[in-house]
């Protein structure tokens, strides 16, 4: 018919249309083969199924692995394998998950200064951090970790050996190489501000013992009491009290320099005082003598006796004898005067 048409109006002898004549049955074959091929697909999967052999559709396209199977005659079916690459994932983000967890619970323990739990929670970290390939963050723990360990050292000098100047050295190695984490800087400064308190303490404690060695108390005791102060500030319990018991001895040598102080004081006090009389005393025995070469015998033994009095005070027996044997002799010549 249409060969009818067209060539009542001459087309189809044109070279148009036999290329489209061409093309459609090209067509018209390629949509036939896909026809039978689905009508005989269904028919083949029956055949198969009613034969004994297997009972399940084509499994699912790789690209939708989250496709269900579905069972043919109510027959269990094994679940999709997951392909290598989802297990990778899967593991790749449970270690960072991991990595995560053991560098919180290391800064917790370090926040605490439990140095050596510190430790291996930041060990276990670098493990898991060299095996995710995260060198950035490796590099960090690894520089952690090593301050971590001059901590330790530094702690066992401290506290076991009590080597402070060699404990000061170690933190002060360990604040060299720069950790970025601030619980660990602020516990290492701590530690070298501490160290370096505990040794200011001992030089105080060792320059006193020398003041009080030479007698002098009153420096040894200045001494003293700034090494009490910065101890009790730094709560250096040991030296705080040898301190007491040091303080408490000097304050005890320096009661008995006043003492003794006051003794020279009211000695020489007396002394002037002795001086004083004694010099009295011996005006009044000149005088007296002076009274008896004018025979003026009455005026002199009241100077003799005024006199006697007062070397009597003084307890100068010689002194007493010497003006006794004055006044006999002036009432000797006073008798011998009037008769």
């Amino acid at each position: 018919f249409a060969n009818k048409v067209f060539t009542e109006k001459n087309i189809f002898k044109t070279k148009t249309w036999q290329v489209f004549r061409k093309a459609a049955l090209i067509l018209g074959g390629v949509c036939l083969l896909w026809g039978a091929y689905h009508l005989w697909s269904p028919s083949k999967q029956a055949a198969t199924t009613s034969s004994g052999g297997p009972k399940t559709l084509v499994s699912p396209a790789p690209e939708k692995p989250e496709a269900v199977v579905v069972p043919i005659n109510n027959t269990p079916q094994p679940t999709p394998e997951v392909t290598p690459v989802a297990e990778q994932v899967e593991s790749f983000v449970a270690e960072k998950a991991l990595l995560k967890a053991h560098q919180k619970q290391g800064n917790k323990y370090t926040n605490q200064e439990k140095y050596p739990e510190a430790l291996g929670e930041y060990q276990k970290a670098a493990a898991v951090a060299e095996k995710v390939g995260e060198q950035l963050t490796l590099k960090k723990l690894q520089r952690r970790i090593a301050v971590t360990k001059k901590i330790m050292e530094g702690d066992r000098y401290f506290y076991k050996r009590r080597n402070f100047k060699k404990a000061l050295t170690t933190y002060e190695a360990a604040n060299k190489l720069k950790v970025d984490h601030n619980y660990l800087k602020v516990g290492l400064t701590n530690k070298i501000n501490r160290s370096k308190a505990f040794i200011k303490v001992i030089d105080l404690i060792i320059n006193g013992n020398r003041y009080y060695r030479q007698k002098s108390y009153r420096t040894a005791k200045a001494r003293y009491e700034r090494a009490l102060k910065l101890a009790r500030r730094v709560r250096y319990q040991k030296a705080i009290n040898q301190l007491q018991i040091k303080l408490a001895n000097v304050n005890n040598k320096l009661k008995e320099l006043k003492a003794q102080q006051q003794a020279r004081e009211t000695a020489s006090s007396n002394q002037d005082k002795v001086e004083v009389r004694y010099q009295h005393a011996k005006r009044l025995e000149t005088e007296g003598d002076n009274l008896l070469k004018a025979k003026k015998y009455d005026a002199a033994l009241e100077k003799y006796t005024l006199a006697q009095k007062i070397f009597e005070e003084l307890t100068m027996s010689v002194n007493v004898n010497k003006i006794q044997k004055k006044i006999k002799r002036a009432k000797r010549k006073k008798s011998i005067f009037w008769n």
